[in-house]
């Protein structure tokens, strides 16, 4: 097994300071580009009676920009991660956001600048989010990998519900909008310039200690500079440069390339939490039509169901990424939840079903949904051996940004029944790659 040590390029290791900087600034990166896209998106009619807008399209253009430039702009994150290092990353996207702040608190002087700045805020989503594993090793380590990446799923959807219930309880027409909205990018423009200043702090504090840019000896780069996810170890403890040139070539290969089974048991798992991932977030669209017009319940019916679904979920990371840390049957676990979660679907799009059943079905689905990601990751980082944790993580992200966005649109222009009809067909699928997972061997 190799072991991830959380050096930098050049074998020095990260202090415990800037662990501590880093690892509390990765979460409220992600509260804060949560809140900021939801803050924008749940607003849209104030949005366009302020604007004077009647294009739908236009008004959504928010909205849209952070869907289509995480599906531009996501392949390239594992590629720049590695380019120029994890610090580096998260600091320039800090900066960008910072600045994306600043030109959306000018929204109230015309659209351009909401546009700049959401456009600004939405590029630097895919190389916030694609990191998550890559922060969770070298802050933790491998051993509690899941803790983190539950604890930074629960702070994004924090984010997520604030951002909505803070610009929906603020702005309800046009003159709110002109009021409040400005204030609300202060507050996310406050918070975000805080991270980018701890960062930079880091950033100088490296520099000066002739650490950030030093030569490229060591076999990766964690923190800054290209390389690989970090240095690894051989089983013994003994660095790979170390050893006889057979076993640093082997080494080196298992680094570059799983094991067949692994790889295999790995794309798996990480396209069936796509999927499900993506499904989760069109199912909305389709859930509200179900209820609305095939049962005939109120706008206080789906009110409620879309805040069970929400917000009893948040914490539920927490306790799966504790549980991925300590079992030793991660296999079962990830094939279970991905198991529920496509079973809960087909319930909660159920027409004629009771409310009580339907409130109780979307509250855990909204629990299981929650946990795609932490389930996930840790696991496929452990079948990988540590490596490629920057791969999985770009994967997972971009792919489940694209099912999303697809079925969003398509499930908003087709009727209810093939929208109903295609997600059968896509339980259908990953059902069987769930079960499918569970026969995998795992090298």
């Amino acid at each position: 097994m190799l072991h991830h040590t959380g050096s930098t390029n050049n074998g020095s290791k990260v202090s415990s300071q800037e662990k501590v900087v880093i690892g509390i600034v990765y979460p409220l990166l992600a509260f804060v580009s949560n809140s900021i896209w939801t803050s924008t998106t749940s607003i849209t009619t104030p949005l366009l009676d302020y604007y004077n807008i009647t294009s739908t399209v236009v008004g959504r253009f928010p909205n849209l920009v952070f869907s289509v430039l995480f599906l531009i702009l996501g392949p390239t994150s594992a590629w720049v991660t590695r380019r120029i290092g994890i610090l580096w990353t998260l600091f320039l996207s800090s900066a960008v956001m910072t600045a994306g702040c600043f030109f959306s608190s000018l929204a109230a002087n015309g659209f351009f600048w909401l546009m700049l700045g959401s456009s600004l805020v939405a590029v630097t989503q895919p190389y916030i989010f694609s990191n998550t594993s890559t922060v969770a090793l070298m802050v933790v380590g491998a051993g509690n990998q899941g803790m983190y990446i539950g604890s930074a799923s629960v702070v994004g959807s924090v984010g997520t519900a604030w951002g909505f219930a803070v610009s929906i309880w603020l702005i309800s027409d046009a003159t709110d909008y002109g009021h409040y909205f400005p204030s609300i990018e202060l507050l996310y423009l406050a918070m975000s310039g805080t991270c980018t200043a701890a960062l930079l702090v880091v950033v100088l504090r490296r520099r000066a200690a002739g650490r950030l840019a030093g030569s490229t000896s060591g076999s990766g780069s964690v923190i800054g500079g290209a390389g690989t996810e970090g240095e690894h170890v051989t089983q013994s403890g003994a660095a790979a440069s170390d050893v006889p040139a057979a076993e640093s070539l082997h080494s080196m290969h298992r680094q570059m390339m799983p094991p067949v089974e692994n790889k295999y048991k790995i794309a798996t798992s990480v396209l069936i939490a796509a999927i499900l991932g993506g499904m989760s977030n069109a199912v909305t669209v389709v859930l509200e039509q179900v209820m609305e017009q095939e049962d005939g319940r109120s706008d206080y019916d789906v009110f409620v169901a879309g805040a069970l679904y929400l917000i009893p979920s948040i914490p539920t990371a927490f306790a799966f990424g504790y549980w991925m840390d300590i079992t030793s049957h991660e296999t079962a676990v990830v094939a279970g939840v991905y198991i529920s979660t496509a079973l809960l679907q087909v319930v909660v799009l159920t027409s004629g079903i009771s409310l009580p059943l339907l409130y109780t079905a979307l509250t855990v689905y909204g629990a299981t949904t929650n946990v795609l990601s932490t389930v996930c990751l840790p696991s496929s980082n452990r079948w990988a051996n540590g490596n490629h944790a920057k791969l999985i993580n770009t994967t997972l992200s971009y792919l489940n940004n694209l099912f999303s966005f697809v079925l969003t649109v398509l499930f908003s222009v087709v009727s209810v029944q093939v929208s109903t009809a295609l997600n059968w067909a896509l339980t259908a699928f990953s059902l069987a790659g769930a079960i499918a997972l569970c026969f995998m061997r795992t090298a």
